[in-house]
């Protein structure tokens, strides 16, 4: 799933821990849905299938092969595969991302282009829903 190993760059309390990133879109448009989130630090993997909000484009199906049905099943490939609504993919992430040490860096393939514009609205609710939680 992924091409690079994650990589910890400094020594004492400067490091910072590179997490290697990979969202999944379904779309050929910027109006994209997130369908899967995975992330990777050290040998620890975060995956999570995400149910669309939108119809699969045909274009996406053909790079990514994943397809739902009407009677809410998503499938990769073909095999049937475990998926959550986007606020609980984006709140377990961040439950994971809670145990790598900060700071953290994601780094994906085209994310200054393309995923992290359409991702970062979703992630970033999640996490100031938890820092109001628990400031009170």
């Amino acid at each position: 799933m992924f091409g690079r190993a994650t990589i910890t760059l400094g020594i004492g309390p400067h490091s910072s821990s590179v997490l290697v990133y990979r969202p999944t879109f379904v779309c050929a448009e910027l109006d994209c849905d997130i369908v899967q989130i995975a992330a990777l630090y050290g040998n620890k993997l975060f995956s999570r299938y995400v149910w669309p909000l939108k119809p699969i484009h045909p274009r996406a199906f053909d790079v990514h092969k994943i397809s739902v049905d009407e009677r809410h099943n998503m499938y990769v490939g073909g095999q049937r595969v475990e998926h959550v609504e986007r606020r609980r993919a984006m709140t377990e992430l961040v439950e994971y991302l809670e145990q790598v040490p900060a700071p953290v860096v994601l780094v994906a393939h085209n994310g200054r282009r393309f995923d992290f514009p359409r991702f970062v609205c979703g992630f970033f609710t999640v996490v100031s829903r938890r820092h109001r939680k628990n400031s009170t």
